[in-house]
């Protein structure tokens, strides 16, 4: 077959492309080829390496748990469960990625640490890019005077080769708060007692006890910082506070701390200031005695918090909330 080394076209109508489904690329291509691919609806370049869309905007397909919506010039892929980012043309996309909340724990129970907590942009040019969404941490349920209640770990999510970490679980009777994303909140019965630590990059670490207080456990640190409790009083202190996106198309706040739960005086009452979840998302903390008391509010799903630590052994820490991947691009 001849190669044209030169050819000009000299006409005021057009010129077609060889056209097909992103499938129908040629096997292998070489530098300079082009096509019209019918997936996506815009002409496709091969630079060598990657297909690239000739308006330069990434063009990609999703699958798994995932919801896509076209909102204020922007194409967003939100995944609240396992899934795939199918590239198809190369470009800059923008990312939300945040861990599972820690659970809050029982038993003198601090709240639970927030998932980590990664944002950014990227150029994204690998075809299938998995998408992993971890779950909210655990709490103990069981229903005993047993210290083995700290609050479980939330589970890591994961998307481009990055991992954001689950957060810590609060601390209980015999514990401090665990290390994750950011950390869970200490317990509240021994003085001294550290939060667990946070992750550079991701979150903070847990509230620590040092005051000399026996009633106040302290929050779960939150992507936006450490609240620590206060020095003087019998308050459960709150969650860190979490960090603002509007990647999604609407203002949220995500990865904030579980509240601390807090055996209120005088007299170890049910009643007094339990501490609250970090903005809005993390879930409160449950106040306390021996004999009865409230449990840990849950934090919210799909948002990274911690869940509400509590004083009494009779119920359990609040969950922490599922993570979620939030990718999107100019369309």
């Amino acid at each position: 077959m001849a190669t044209l080394d030169t050819l000009t076209i000299n006409d005021t109508g057009s010129l077609t492309l060889p056209r097909g489904i992103t499938s129908d690329r040629p096997p292998n291509p070489q530098v300079g080829y082009m096509r019209f691919n019918t997936d996506i609806n815009d002409v496709e370049l091969y630079n060598g390496s990657n297909w690239i869309c000739i308006d330069k905007k990434c063009k990609a397909t999703a699958t798994g748990a995932v919801d896509i919506k076209i909102h204020g010039g922007y194409k967003t892929f939100t995944f609240t469960g396992t899934g795939s980012f199918n590239v198809v043309c190369a470009g800059e996309v923008e990312y939300l990625i945040v861990a599972g909340g820690g659970a809050g724990g029982r038993h003198h129970g601090g709240g639970g640490g927030a998932g980590g907590l990664l944002q950014g942009t990227s150029t994204r040019t690998v075809a299938n890019n998995a998408i992993v969404v971890g779950g909210g941490g655990a709490p103990n349920t069981a229903t005993n005077s047993s210290p083995s209640g700290a609050g479980g770990a939330g589970g890591n999510s994961s998307a481009f080769g990055l991992t954001a970490i689950g957060g810590g679980g609060g601390g209980n009777y015999s514990a401090g708060g665990a290390a994750g994303g950011s950390g869970g909140g200490t317990q509240n019965w021994s003085n001294g007692s550290t939060g667990g630590a946070g992750t550079a990059g991701q979150g903070s670490d847990g509230g620590s006890k040092s005051d000399g207080q026996q009633n106040t456990s302290g929050g779960g640190g939150g992507a936006g910082g450490t609240d620590y409790w206060f020095l003087t009083g019998s308050y459960g202190r709150n969650g860190g506070p979490g960090l603002a996106s509007s990647i999604s198309g609407q203002l949220r706040y995500y990865a904030g701390g579980g509240g601390g739960g807090v055996y209120p005086l005088p007299n170890y009452s049910n009643t007094g200031p339990v501490g609250q979840g970090g903005s809005g998302v993390g879930g409160c903390g449950g106040t306390g005695q021996h004999g009865s008391g409230e449990p840990g509010q849950s934090a919210i799903a799909n948002r990274g918090g911690g869940g509400g630590g509590t004083a009494t052994y009779l119920k359990a820490g609040g969950s922490g909330g599922s993570g979620v991947v939030i990718i999107r691009y100019p369309v």
